[in-house]
Order: C-alpha cells, then structure tokens, then sequence
C-alpha cells in the first residue's frame, strides 16, 4: 500500500485535469517548461535508524511516492475516471520514463546526506541511532527525469526529497512558459498542494499600476475556505475504506511497481559505479546540497522555495 495516492490532495491533480478542459489544453509541452515534485521534510530519521540505513531515501520515498506522483502528473488524460483507464494510463507514463544509463546518473542525479546544524537543533545523520559512523546512505535525492511521450518532450521532470530540510511540504509545482519580453520575479505556475496548505494556488503576472508595463505576481490561494469546514480524511483511511469496498483505484499494480524499480534500480546501479560520495555534504535546517540547485541550473530552471508558507 502506497499511501500518497491515498491522499485527496495528489488525487485532485487528475480530477482538476479532467474537470477543467481549460487545465487539459495547456498541459503539454507547448506551455509547460517544468514539472517539480518536492516532498521535502524537516524531520531527521529520529528513531528509524536500523530501517532507514538499509534503505535510504531512495527506497523510501523515491521508488514509491515520487514516481507515483509522476505518473498521475504525466499519464494521458482517461475519457472517463474508472480503475482500469487509470491504471492503463498511469502504466504508460511510467513506461515512458526511460531507464538511467550509468553516465546519466552522475548527470541527473544528486544525493546527500544531512550533517548538524550550526542551530543545535539537528544530530548528524551518521550521529543518529543505530547509524555506523561511517553510513553512505544518502537522505536526500534530487533527479532530472523525462516523459518520452509527445505531450512531454522538450519537459524535464524535476523528483526532489530528502530529510533534516528547512521545508516540509508536498506539493507539485507546474511550471509555465513565459514571455521572454519580460522579467517577472516568480515564475507563472499551476500548484497542487497536499499538505500543508491542502488545494490549488496559480501564479500569474499582472501589469504594476502607474508603469509602462512593469510584470507584478500575483498569487491565487490556496483556498482554504473552500475546506475549512470539510472533513478531510488521513490518506491511509481512504486506502482501507477504498480496500474494504474493492475499490482498487490508487493501489498501484504489479505492472506500475515493476516500472518503478526498473527506474529506481537503474540509478542504483548508476551509483554503484560511482566512487564513495563525499557524505555529509548538506548542512540540516537548509534547503539541501548545493547540487541540487546546479541540476537545474543548467537547464536555467530554479526549484520552487516556500520555507513560509504563510506567503502564499
């Protein structure tokens, strides 16, 4: 049981798509620059130790929840909401992902590993319980990945989380194509956002009053009075309601996980190529490794911050 797919809020990124035609015309290449999928977390690995050493945030977030949001994000849009169209779409998209060849893995992914914090408040990872002093694993991956279809083409698929981060949040970020005439602050977006704050937020430009023609954001929600008096369940209630019922939407098959460790198994591999990674080499209470930013750097992108959410 993947319990993300679970959550209204990730499963609001299919119905808005196929709700508002409006948001279904624009969801291709011709307008879309980027996609980000962030799932950072302040919290360290805590009591998790013997666990999480074995895995790493790779197993534990990437393998599962990430790629899980990615096909939902890049699926083709069903012409009607039934398991098996959904299933069928999602497949596809994961299929579509191609494999990481060893060269790529040192070019499109980044891991790291959190040390203290100069704050106090945050051990070191290799400090925690049950972690040798020694630990390779990493706490935080950041990948480049594309969508081989002809919707996407030309789109990359930015895949970020990790542990001990000055964020925490899950939100997918649709990053628009902008008019290259201007020089506006923040970046045109669609957000889905799934805890915390739950729903949709846009940001748009808007001409600045008393200027020749001066961009301004303008930022639209989340609107939180659409829910505040709405029960909104834990994700893992919906699974098992939805499991008691028969309802097998957002199980992922046998099929989608085999696709998904196709892909995680390839940067594994990748890495096991790679010399020892120069572990710790992020700071806790930060946004993580340097190298995360140059990922998309260089393909002149920036990861969307919100360490306050009371901002937007």
């Amino acid at each position: 049981m993947d319990h993300f797919p679970g959550m209204d809020f990730i499963q609001n990124i299919l119905a808005t798509r196929f709700y508002n035609p409006l948001i279904e015309g624009i969801w291709n290449n011709q307008f879309i620059s980027n996609v980000q999928i962030s799932l950072p977390e302040k919290l360290s690995i805590g009591s998790r130790g013997s666990y999480y050493d074995e895995n790493g945030v790779l197993f534990d977030m990437f393998q599962n929840h990430l790629l899980q949001i990615l096909s939902l994000v890049a699926m083709e849009l069903p012409d009607e909401l039934t398991t098996d169209k959904i299933h069928t779409n999602k497949l596809d998209a994961l299929k579509n992902v191609p494999t990481f060849k060893e060269e790529e893995v040192g070019q499109k992914v980044v891991r790291g590993q959190y040390q203290a914090d100069s704050e106090g408040k945050y051990n070191s990872y290799r400090s925690e319980e049950d972690i040798p002093r020694d630990s390779q694993t990493s706490t935080y991956v950041a990948a480049e990945l594309k969508v081989d279809t002809p919707r996407w083409e030309g789109v990359p698929f930015y895949l970020r989380t990790g542990k001990a981060l000055i964020e925490d949040y899950t939100a997918i970020d649709i990053l628009f194509k902008s008019t290259e005439s201007i020089d506006a602050d923040v970046a045109t977006r669609l957000t889905f956002m799934a805890e915390p704050p739950k729903g949709l937020s846009l940001v748009i430009n808007q001409k600045m009053p008393n200027n020749q023609y001066e961009p301004i954001s303008t930022f639209l929600g989340p609107d939180t009075t659409t829910f505040e008096d709405k029960y909104i369940a834990h994700p893992y209630e919906n699974m098992l309601q939805d499991a008691l019922a028969g309802i097998r939407t957002y199980f992922p098959t046998f099929e989608e996980i085999k696709e998904q460790w196709r892909i995680t198994d390839s940067i594994v591999a990748g890495w096991e190529k790679q010399t020892k990674p120069h572990f710790p080499n992020y700071r806790a209470n930060t946004f993580g490794p340097y190298e995360a930013e140059a990922l998309l750097d260089k393909n002149n992108h920036v990861w969307v911050k919100r360490p306050n959410l009371e901002k937007e």
